[in-house]
């Protein structure tokens, strides 16, 4: 974790087939860089980007604007043991700071609270 991360709890999440986990940022200039992990089985076709989508919430209640997020097949490695594919998503920032994030593979939702105000000390 550096400077900029913010933890989210759990750490993982295990879905029927997958395990998913999310790393969320500080974006450069403003807003939230999420960074979606996706976990499973080798030998499986490489993930669509739209398998895997992200809302993020602030503190208040209200979904931050998503700015722009992968398209097209997902950045993918691991080999025999098994595959993390990663899926890559810019929020807008909000008025209060991000409180949880939801995660939505095929259709399943893994949640996330967000910790708030830790990670920005260094």
């Amino acid at each position: 974790m550096t400077a900029d991360s913010v933890p989210v709890r759990p750490p993982a999440v295990d879905l029927t087939d997958v395990t998913v986990s999310a790393v969320l940022r500080a974006a450069p200039g403003d807003g939230w860089d999420v960074t979606v992990v996706v976990s499973r089985a080798p030998g499986q076709p490489q993930l669509p980007a739209t398998d895997v989508t992200a809302v993020l919430v602030d503190s208040g209640g209200q979904p931050l604007p998503l700015l722009d997020r992968d398209q097209g097949l997902l950045v993918e490695a691991g080999g025999g043991l098994g595959v993390s594919a990663n899926a890559a998503f810019r929020f807008a920032p909000g008025s209060n700071p991000p409180a949880r994030l939801t995660v939505t593979y095929r259709g399943t939702p893994a949640e996330f609270d967000v910790d708030d105000g830790a990670g920005t000390d260094g």
